[in-house]
C-alpha cells in the first residue's frame, strides 16, 4: 500500500507531477488515500467509483490524482461541481497549482462562456464546470464524451436537492448510458444509500468513516456548561465540562447565545458558526462585536482597507476589529476569500456564516456550531420552509470540524436545559442519514425531454421512457407515474411548439425546442418571450432589454424587496417607464403601465431589477448601487448573472422566431457586457466607469462649464447646451453646485428639497439620475454617491458660474 507521495511513480506519474502535489498536500498519503490507491482500480484500470468519506478525509487529492492519470494520456478531464462560485474558485485553484505544468485550465457556467469555443474545440484540458453546463456543452457537441477521459462528479449528494438534482441525475444518465463511457468518479461526504445509488450508475464504491482528525457530535447546553457527545464515526461516547454555565434570565436570548459562543471559542476555538439566514447570521455577528471579546484581525483590515468602499466592507470593518467574521452569499467574493483566509490563519475567533460556506470551500474549523434548522426549497411549489437540520447536513457542516494539530473536533448544536437537550439529541445525533432521492420526475418533465431530444438519445416516447427509467428519478417514482408524467410534457411541448410527432412516432425538435433546450428557461418563460419576440421590430434601447428579461418567470426564484411605500408612490417606474424605446418592444413595455389597474407589484419588482442593472452598466462602484439601492454586493452579482443567463437564452429565442439581427445582437451583447462586470467585481477590480471630461485647470481665459444664467431660473448650460431642470432638479443641482468638488450630505439635501415633509431616500436618488440625464444624456453622470453620507458634484469651483441679476458674461 503506498504511504508517500514519491511511490505514486508507479503509477506513471512523473516526478514534476508529483512534486507538485507534494508542494500542495505534503509528502504524506492520507489514510483514504491509501485505501483507493491499494483496493481499486482507480489509476491503473481506469475503474468507476463512488467515493463516500467525511469532509477533510482527502477526497480532493483521490480526484487530482486520476485527473492527472488522465492528462498524462491526453485525456480530457470534466470536473463538475455545484454552484458558480465553487466552479470559479477551483478552475482559479487548479489553473495556478498544475498551469506551470502546461496544462490548459478553464471555467465554464451558464453565464462563462468566453472558453466554450476552445472547449468544444479541444484546446482545454481540464475542465471546471457546473452540471447545467455541462449538460448543454454536450448537448452542442455528443461526440464531446468521446473525448472525455474522466469525469469528477463533486458533492454529488445535492443530486437530492430540489432544484438543481434534475439535471444531476440527467448527467449521470446520459453517462451512464454512453456506449463508450469515461470513467466516473463520484464523491460526496454523506450519501444514506451509497450502495443503490452505486449500484443505479453501475460503478464501484470506496466508502470510508476515517478521519485525518477524530469529530466529536452532540448537544451542548449552555445552562450547565456540559457538552455530550459521541464520536462521528466511533462508538466512544461521553460528556464534557466546556463552558462555565450562562444561566442568566435577566439578558435577551440572544445576548446569551452570544455569551455561550464566547465562551466556547475561548475553551475550543476557533468555532464556525453556521446560521439558516443572512439576516440571522448577521444580527449574530453583530452581538458578538459588541461583547469586545477578542483581539482585532490586523492583516485582515490591512487588506479590507485596499479594497472598494461598500457595505460589505463597512460590515467587516467594525466584526474584524474584535475578531469576529462574516461570510454569507451576499458578500462579494474578494471579500469572502479575505475572510476564509484570515479564519484559516487563526486571525478571527469565530466566523459566523450562513451554508452557502458548506459546498467545497477548503476551510475548517476546531469547532463547528450549528443552528437546528434548514431552508428547504421546493421547486416545483416555488417555495421555502424552514425544516428541522437534516442528519445528513449536519454531518456535512460538521465536517468542517477538527483543524489539524487538534486532538479532536467538535460538532455541536447549542440548547438550554435538559428537556431541549433531549430533543436536539435525539433529532440531530442518533438518526441515520436520510437516502438521497433525485427530483427528476417529481414535476413537470418538460425541459428534460427537450434536452433528450436536442443530444439525440432519445427521439420517440419509447426512447424517452426508457431513458428516464434508467436514471435514479426514474428508478425511485416506477414506470407508471413517469410515463404519464412523460406524456403530459409531450402534448404541452407540441402545443407550444417545442416539437412534432410524425407519423413514425418520431419527435422531430424545432427550433424553439432548441432554444428551451440550450437555454435551460422554463418553458412558460419561452412561451411569453415568444409572444413578444414575434411581433417586435430592430429599434430597441437598453432599458427596453432589461426590463423585458426582468420579467421572466426565473425571477420568482431570487428574493427581491420592494417596500409597499415604493410601490404606492410608483417609485421605481417613475423614471424607467420614460427610457422605454419607440419601438415595438418599447411600446409594448410601456403598455403594462398604462392599464387601469396599473402594473402589478412585480413588474415593479422588475423595474428595481432594470435600475440596478442600468447602474452597473454605466460603471458606477458597487459601493454606490448599494448605497443607492439598499441591496448588497452579492445580490447585485446574482441579478448580474441570472440576466446574463437570460439574456443569451432571450438571444437564441429570438432567432427562433425569425426576429431582427439587430435585437438578437442586443441581448447577445448585454449578456457579454454583464459577464465582463461580473468577472471585473469577483476578481476585485473596480469597474470601468464612463467618467466626463476631467475638469481643466482654471486660467484667466477659463470657461466654465456649468452656468447657472440670472435671467431664467430653472434652466442652466452646460457645455454650451441650454438644459430646462424641474424646480426640484434645480435647486438639488444648485445645491450641489455651491460646494463643487465636495459631499453634501444627504440630511442636508432633504432639507432643503423637502424643507416642511419626510421622504424616502430613493426620492434624492431619483432627482440625482433625473439631473444627470439632463446634464450627460450619452452616459457617465456628474453627481456621485459618496458611501452612506451624500452627494458630490464631480466638478471644480471654477467650472461653475451661478449669475447675480444684471451680470454680464460672454456667451458659453
Amino acid at each position: 500500500m503506498p504511504e508517500k507521495m514519491s511511490e505514486l511513480i508507479r503509477y506513471g506519474l512523473s516526478a514534476q507531477v508529483i512534486a507538485t502535489l507534494e508542494s500542495a498536500f505534503g509528502p504524506d498519503l492520507l489514510p483514504l488515500q491509501q485505501q483507493v490507491l491499494e483496493q481499486t482500480g482507480l489509476l491503473d484500470r481506469n475503474e468507476s467509483l463512488l467515493v463516500c468519506a467525511p469532509t477533510a478525509s482527502g477526497k480532493t487529492l483521490v480526484a487530482e490524482l486520476a485527473a492527472l492519470n488522465q492528462l498524462t494520456r491526453s485525456r480530457l478531464v470534466l470536473f463538475l461541481v455545484p454552484t458558480r462560485a465553487l466552479a470559479e474558485e477551483k478552475a482559479a485553484e487548479f489553473a495556478e497549482r498544475y498551469g506551470p505544468l502546461g496544462i490548459r485550465v478553464a471555467c465554464t457556467t451558464r453565464d462563462r462562456r468566453e472558453h466554450d469555443r476552445d472547449i468544444l474545440k479541444g484546446r482545454i484540458h481540464l475542465v471546471v464546470a457546473v452540471y447545467e453546463k455541462a449538460l448543454a456543452l454536450l448537448g452542442r457537441q455528443a461526440s464531446m464524451l468521446g473525448r472525455i477521459g474522466l469525469i469528477v462528479a463533486d458533492e454529488v449528494q445535492l443530486l437530492g436537492d430540489g432544484e438543481r438534482g434534475a439535471a444531476i441525475d440527467l448527467f449521470l444518465t446520459r453517462w451512464k448510458l454512453a456506449p463508450e463511457r469515461p470513467q466516473l468518479l463520484a464523491l460526496s461526504a454523506v450519501l444514506g444509500n451509497a450502495e443503490a445509488l452505486a449500484a443505479t450508475w453501475g460503478i464501484g464504491l470506496v466508502r470510508s468513516e476515517v478521519r485525518p482528525v477524530p469529530l466529536r457530535e452532540g448537544v451542548l447546553d449552555v445552562q450547565t456548561g456540559v457538552f455530550h457527545w459521541r464520536e462521528a464515526h466511533g462508538g466512544q461516547s461521553g460528556t464534557e465540562d466546556l463552558i462555565q454555565p450562562v444561566a442568566d434570565d435577566s439578558v435577551p436570548a440572544e445576548t446569551r447565545a452570544a455569551k455561550a459562543m464566547i465562551r466556547l471559542a475561548r475553551a475550543a476555538g476557533p468555532v464556525l458558526r453556521f446560521c439558516t439566514t443572512r439576516r440571522e447570521a448577521e444580527c449574530l455577528a453583530q452581538e458578538l462585536a459588541r461583547e469586545e471579546a477578542f483581539p482585532p484581525a490586523e492583516s485582515a483590515l490591512a487588506e479590507l482597507s485596499t479594497t472598494e468602499r461598500q457595505l460589505s466592507r463597512d460590515r467587516l470593518e467594525e466584526l474584524l476589529a474584535h475578531g469576529i467574521g462574516l461570510h454569507t452569499g451576499d458578500m462579494p467574493a474578494p471579500h469572502r476569500r479575505l475572510v476564509e483566509a484570515a479564519f484559516n490563519d487563526g486571525a478571527i475567533a469565530i466566523l459566523v456564516a450562513t451554508p452557502t460556506l458548506d459546498q467545497g470551500v477548503n476551510l475548517t474549523a476546531a469547532t463547528v456550531v450549528q443552528s437546528p434548522y434548514m431552508i428547504e426549497r421546493n421547486a416545483f411549489a416555488r417555495s421555502s420552509t424552514a425544516v428541522p437540520l437534516s442528519r445528513g447536513r449536519f454531518l456535512n457542516q460538521g465536517g468542517r470540524a477538527g483543524r489539524r494539530g487538534c486532538d479532536f473536533g467538535r460538532s455541536m448544536i447549542l440548547v438550554e436545559g435538559e428537556f431541549a437537550r433531549e430533543q436536539a439529541w435525539r433529532t440531530f445525533i442518533t438518526p441515520r442519514i436520510e437516502p438521497v432521492e433525485s427530483p427528476l420526475g417529481a414535476g413537470p418533465l418538460t425541459n428534460a425531454v427537450a434536452e433528450l431530444l436536442r443530444e439525440g438519445r432519445a427521439s420517440t416516447q419509447e426512447g424517452l421512457l426508457a431513458f428516464l427509467m434508467a436514471s435514479a428519478g426514474g428508478q425511485l417514482r416506477g414506470p407508471d407515474i413517469i410515463r404519464g408524467r412523460l406524456a403530459r410534457a409531450i402534448e404541452e411541448g407540441a402545443q407550444w411548439g417545442l416539437w412534432r410527432e410524425d407519423s413514425a412516432n418520431q419527435l422531430p425538435l424545432t427550433a424553439l425546442g432548441e432554444a428551451l433546450a440550450s437555454g435551460g428557461i422554463q418553458p412558460e418563460t419561452l412561451v411569453r418571450w415568444v409572444e413578444v419576440l414575434r411581433h417586435t421590430d430592430k429599434q430597441h434601447g437598453l432599458s427596453d432589454l432589461l426590463f423585458f428579461l426582468m420579467l421572466a418567470n426565473e425571477w420568482k426564484d431570487v428574493p427581491f424587496t420592494v417596500t409597499w411605500s415604493d410601490w404606492r408612490h410608483n417609485v421605481w417606474p417613475t423614471g424607467l417607464v420614460d427610457q422605454f424605446g419607440s419601438g415595438g418592444l418599447g411600446r409594448h413595455l410601456r403598455a403594462m403601465f398604462e392599464t387601469e389597474s396599473g402594473a402589478p407589484f412585480s413588474h415593479h419588482q422588475a423595474c428595481r431589477r432594470t435600475m440596478v442593472m442600468l447602474d452597473w452598466l454605466a460603471g458606477d462602484a458597487i459601493g454606490e448601487i448599494e448605497d443607492f439601492h439598499g441591496i448588497p454586493a452579492g445580490q447585485i452579482i446574482r441579478i448580474a448573472a441570472t440576466t446574463s443567463w437570460l439574456a443569451t437564452a432571450a438571444a437564441d429565442t429570438a432567432g427562433a422566431v425569425g426576429a431582427p439581427e439587430e435585437l438578437i445582437k442586443g441581448f447577445e451583447d448585454l449578456a457579454a457586457g454583464l459577464g465582463e462586470n461580473m468577472r471585473l467585481a469577483e476578481a476585485g477590480e473596480r469597474l470601468h466607469r464612463k467618467e466626463p471630461p476631467a475638469a481643466q485647470p482654471a486660467s484667466a481665459e477659463h470657461t466654465p462649464r456649468l452656468v447657472f444664467p440670472s435671467e431664467s431660473p430653472g434652466h442652466v448650460e452646460f457645455d454650451g447646451r441650454r438644459i430646462a431642470l424641474t424646480p426640484t432638479q434645480y435647486t438639488l443641482l444648485r445645491l450641489l453646485a455651491g460646494r463643487a468638488g465636495n459631499a453634501v450630505s444627504y440630511i442636508e439635501i432633504e432639507q432643503t428639497l423637502w424643507p416642511d415633509a419626510a421622504v424616502e431616500r430613493q426620492q434624492v436618488f431619483h432627482h440625482r439620475r433625473a439631473v444627470d440625464k439632463a446634464l450627460c444624456p450619452a452616459g457617465g453622470g456628474l453627481i456621485a454617491t459618496r458611501h452612506g453620507w451624500g452627494l458630490l458634484l464631480k466638478l471644480s469651483e471654477a467650472d461653475v458660474l451661478v449669475e447675480e441679476a444684471g451680470e454680464q458674461r460672454l456667451a458659453v
